[in-house]
């Protein structure tokens, strides 16, 4: 069973991607709704990896997996980065998004954390 910081994270996700759909659906323009799709694919790509994650019963492949979505949220905080600089999201709007990302990163390290504690402590017979 996962532990509490791990659904954390899943949890909060869920809600970045509500809020980066609602954000996104004010985008007009070719380019502009191009972007809003490849912001809102790497949104949903972080929740629904999050969700397979589930699976994984080995914990240092949990561990790297873990380790791909928190790059997905590098290229996530970089497309939104890259629409406030193009005039599409307010800069205030992106630093509070950014903020959100930081948030579940620092949730996904800690979750990383805790498999290696855990694998430490096993080999040492505590």
């Amino acid at each position: 069973m996962r532990d509490f910081i791990y659904k954390k994270a899943r949890e909060s996700t869920q809600c970045l991607v509500e809020k980066i759909f609602e954000i996104t659906r004010d985008f007009s323009g070719v380019e502009a709704e191009g972007l809003a799709k490849q912001i809102q694919e790497a949104a949903v790509s972080i929740a629904t990896s999050l969700a397979a994650g589930e699976i994984l019963d080995d914990e240092e492949l949990f561990a790297g997996f873990l380790l791909f979505v928190i790059g997905t949220t590098h290229k996530l905080e970089a497309l939104l980065s890259l629409a406030s600089k193009l005039g599409h999201l307010g800069k205030t709007e992106c630093k509070n998004l950014s903020l959100e990302i930081e948030e579940i990163r620092c949730l996904l390290k800690t979750s990383i954390w805790h498999i290696d504690f855990a694998s430490v402590s096993n080999e040492n017979g505590d």
